[in-house]
């Protein structure tokens, strides 16, 4: 089943993404975004908040990444579409399974995750395992602090 993160929270479509971070520890991915220059809300800034990260993929990360929608998708999706990251890091513990019988599926089950796909019209895409999402206001650039 497929439902736009845009029909839930305030639109993101068009938004330019100037840098994400990722916490481990926090299991906690933001997206910096900002509403594009001559629009009605122009740099109206604010972050995309992926919480219970399970696991995430993105690539195409540049200067000036234009966000087309955040999507929640089925896995197979995912899976199909970036079926070589799938098979490039299964080898190395990615994504994290919690037996040796264990499969994504069951995961996503077990802790009650969404995948979210992140459709881009420039730059960054990618798709994010996680419990929620959610986007707040901010008034002034988040520091980048690595982690």
């Amino acid at each position: 089943m497929r439902s736009s993160f845009a029909e839930e929270m305030l639109s993101v479509h068009d938004n330019t993404c100037s840098g994400y971070r990722f916490s481990g520890v926090d299991r906690q991915l933001v997206l910096e975004t900002e509403y594009p220059c001559g629009s009605e809300k122009e740099g109206q800034r604010s972050d995309i908040v992926f919480d219970e990260v399970w696991c995430h993929h993105l690539e195409s990360v540049q200067e000036g990444n234009i966000i087309f929608d955040i999507e929640v998708v089925d896995l197979a999706l995912v899976e199909n579409e970036f079926r070589g990251v799938f098979e490039r890091l299964k080898n190395y513990g990615w994504p994290r399974l919690e037996t040796k019988d264990d499969t994504l599926p069951k995961v996503i089950e077990r802790h009650q995750l969404n995948v979210y796909r992140i459709g881009t019209s420039y730059g960054l895409e990618g798709f994010v395992l996680a419990r929620s999402v959610s986007q707040t206001n901010r008034e002034q650039d988040a520091p980048f602090n690595g982690g």
